[in-house]
């Protein structure tokens, strides 16, 4: 979202010097609010997403919505925020909404994967990554994440057999022993 005006343009410069705390101070000093400048708001939800202040970030992302919901970048910060909080289903919703208007965005699709990884809906997950990394094969953080995604895989694949577990169930049923290692 480009700035437009100097209040907008001071609130830019101070997020790219990743002065957060001074975008807070001046966003209170001007009484800045989502329904009259989406802009500034903007950036001090993005301040607020950056400083981990997720609670205050998604009051700020859904009086937002309304007005710029179809940016590729504020529905990426806001189904992060979103998934940051444990509200996975609603990050989904505002990440496939996003998608399906800007299909090509790495960015969001790389967010995207890493709630499909919390989910443990790896292959889509990995199949997301692969595809951001042909297209952008330095794209370190889609590295990253698909590490993650085989990592999560891993754990899930080596964790104890759960039939096992159903099996000594279903004898204690039938009274039975139950192997208590097993159970």
């Amino acid at each position: 979202m480009q700035p437009t005006n100097k209040i907008a343009e001071e609130l830019t410069q101070l997020f790219n010097d990743r002065q957060f705390q001074k975008i807070l101070e001046i966003s209170t000093k001007n009484e800045i609010n989502p329904s009259n400048e989406p802009n500034e708001a903007y950036i001090v939800a993005a301040s607020l997403f950056q400083i981990g202040k997720y609670d205050e970030c998604l009051l700020w992302c859904e009086s937002l919505a309304p007005a710029i919901g179809g940016d590729a970048s504020f529905a990426s910060m806001y189904g992060a925020v979103l998934r940051r909080l444990g509200k996975l289903t609603d990050a989904k919703h505002v990440f496939e909404e996003a998608l399906n208007i800007h299909t090509s965005n790495n960015f969001l699709k790389n967010n995207y994967a890493n709630l499909l990884t919390d989910l443990k809906e790896f292959d889509k997950a990995e199949k997301i990554l692969v595809q951001i990394l042909k297209s952008d094969p330095n794209y370190e953080d889609a590295k990253a994440n698909l590490n993650r995604v085989n990592f999560q895989r891993s754990l899930i694949s080596s964790a104890p057999d759960s039939v096992g577990i159903k099996n000594n169930a279903k004898n204690f049923e039938n009274n039975k022993l139950i192997d208590p290692l097993a159970a």
